[in-house]
């Protein structure tokens, strides 16, 4: 019995390549992407969704479960602080589970990051095959960094359950800096390691040190990136449980691939910069139009 071959479909252009007609930079790179790879993109969003169901599903069973909870408190003749402390539990299971969700999607970066290189290097890409092989590649990695930085999440937000109710100034205070300088200086850093490791042969220490000096070197755009994410994690506070899921399975279709093809290829505008020119001379701007 004779094996089946799949054939990939072929596009072929009724012009010649010319490299004029590649980007001049990663920012209009960006826009090509969208332009050229939006079916990709749609791909890389279903995926993304796929990867998240459970997050979506806790934090969509969140309020419910603390309503649940509070009824269970003020039944038994509870205080106001015994209902704290049960929300309290039930937030620190939340982010415990979050956690472990985060874990779980960091398998489907590691796949997703492998076809954004391929697409941003001017590569063919085979979707399911650079997917699987990204996957091969880099789960390992791209599971210890995102246990970094999910454990550091969690301890923050440990602390915010449990004494953020106490409306204190100076809890708050050393609370919501934590949480600052999660955002802007921790989470890049994690993000860069990732990139760093499809991109490079590199020690897992020299990826998170690149990561670091990655997020130092231009703070303001960095910060940008960082607000984002921030703004993102506000969607868990969408008090209405019929809009929440609708907006977040949007957002996470259409947004997250976008804001991860951008922050990939800030990272490669910022790799360009300060290590491609030097010690990786053959990837230098590798898939935009060569400077004259």
């Amino acid at each position: 019995m004779s094996k089946k071959v799949k054939y990939h479909r072929q596009k072929y252009s009724k012009t010649e390549f010319n490299e004029s007609f590649l980007p001049l930079n990663r920012f209009r790179q960006f826009f090509d992407v969208i332009k050229i790879e939006w079916a990709t993109l749609l791909r890389i969003g279903f995926l993304f969704l796929l990867f998240l169901l459970p997050l979506i599903a806790v934090t969509f069973l969140r309020p419910f479960v603390i309503t649940s909870v509070i009824k269970t408190i003020e039944g038994n003749g509870g205080i106001q602080e015994d209902i704290n402390f049960g929300k309290a539990v039930v937030n620190v299971g939340y982010y415990a589970i979050c956690s472990i969700c985060f874990l779980i999607f960091s398998i489907c970066l590691a796949g997703v990051s492998k076809i954004f290189q391929n697409i941003c290097f001017g590569e063919g890409v085979l979707f399911r095959n650079d997917f699987i092989k990204g996957i091969k590649e880099n789960w390992k990695r791209f599971m210890f960094f995102s246990l970094i930085s999910s454990i550091c999440f969690l301890l923050i937000n440990i602390n915010r359950s449990f004494f953020g109710q106490d409306k204190n100034f100076l809890i708050d205070f050393i609370i919501y800096l934590a949480l600052l300088i999660f955002y802007i200086f921790v989470l890049p850093t994690f993000l860069f390691a990732m990139t760093n490791t499809t991109i490079y042969k590199m020690s897992k220490k020299e990826c998170i040190s690149n990561g670091f000096k990655f997020t130092c070197v231009k703070v303001l755009f960095t910060l940008i990136f960082a607000l984002v994410i921030f703004g993102f994690s506000w969607i868990e506070f969408i008090e209405y449980p019929l809009i929440f899921p609708i907006i977040l399975v949007v957002s996470i279709i259409l947004l997250f691939p976008l804001f991860y093809l951008a922050f990939h290829l800030y990272a490669l505008y910022i790799s360009d910069e300060y290590i491609n020119k030097e010690a990786y001379k053959e990837i230098y701007r590798k898939g935009l139009r060569p400077l004259i």
